[in-house]
């Protein structure tokens, strides 16, 4: 099954399109460049195909959706002629990252986990509760009030996303083998 099947049983589609601009993204972080959306194919070969009016219904679809993304600041668009060109913004690729942490189904092997730790000053509370937000979310388990645990392979993006907190110092993130 395709990984944006099973993100459609957690995702929005307007999810679903802002974590696949996530996965289009090759550098870390939000994007620095203009990337070219819906796959680049030419206006011109579309009307050649039989299936262009499927097409061209998936293609305003698609728009809608990145339109969507763009008023709630998540992308920047430009248009050049017929091509829509977009830019991951930093607040896109901080709901990006949160989304792939929720919706992500891959478990780590038997009596591995992932382990969240975390002491985080008061006069930074908001970060607390954001990483406590999106460990439920995510399906975390509380250990105590500031250990969390998931069976889940989730170590890279929540590293990642602990990096865009600026928590490095009040945050690690381990993956962890239970001893019996």
């Amino acid at each position: 099954m395709n990984t944006l099947k099973k993100l459609s049983k957690v995702l929005s589609l307007t999810g679903e399109t802002l974590v696949a601009l996530l996965g289009a993204v090759n550098d870390i972080g939000p994007s620095k460049v203009y990337r070219k959306a819906f796959g680049g194919v030419p206006l011109e070969e579309l009307r050649r195909d039989r299936e262009f009016y499927d097409e061209r219904k998936r293609r305003r679809a698609e728009y809608f959706r990145m339109k969507r993304l763009e008023g709630q600041r998540l992308v920047q668009l430009r248009r050049e002629g017929n091509d829509l060109w977009y830019k991951l913004t930093e607040i896109g690729y901080k709901e990006a990252l949160k989304l792939k942490i929720i919706s992500k189904q891959g478990e780590l092997p038997e009596d591995e986990y992932c382990v969240v730790v975390f002491d985080v000053p008061e006069d930074i509370r908001h970060v607390r509760r954001a990483l406590r937000v999106l460990l439920k979310k995510a399906r975390f388990r509380m250990l105590q009030r500031s250990v969390w645990e998931s069976d889940r392979d989730v170590v890279y993006e929540l590293n990642e996303f602990v990096k865009l907190l600026n928590a490095e110092k009040f945050v690690t993130v381990y993956r962890a083998t239970r001893m019996r």
